[in-house]
């Protein structure tokens, strides 16, 4: 009979060999008509397009340091509603 410690040690032993190539979750990116729904459900945008061209804005002045355009460059979420903004 397996102790409770030894089946522990077996599940967490099991876990760690399969964390090879299988994850319950991948991140994708999202299409064209996804992007499109999303901002049709959100409604805000007008809200969207300003911060869109407030984040160019930002991106493209020579004067604004890298470690403030680099997180711009990775996404941005609305602070209204969350939605992901993508240029």
């Amino acid at each position: 009979m397996l102790s409770r410690r030894s089946l522990i040690q077996l599940v967490a032993g099991a876990s760690v060999a399969g964390t090879g190539a299988t994850r319950a979750f991948t991140l994708q990116e999202a299409s064209a008509d996804t992007t499109a729904a999303y901002l049709a459900a959100c409604g805000r945008r007008e809200l969207h397009d300003s911060l869109i061209a407030e984040i160019t804005k930002i991106l493209t002045d020579e004067t604004v340091p890298e470690s403030v355009k680099a997180p711009l460059r990775e996404g941005v979420a609305c602070p209204v509603c969350g939605c992901n903004i993508s240029l």
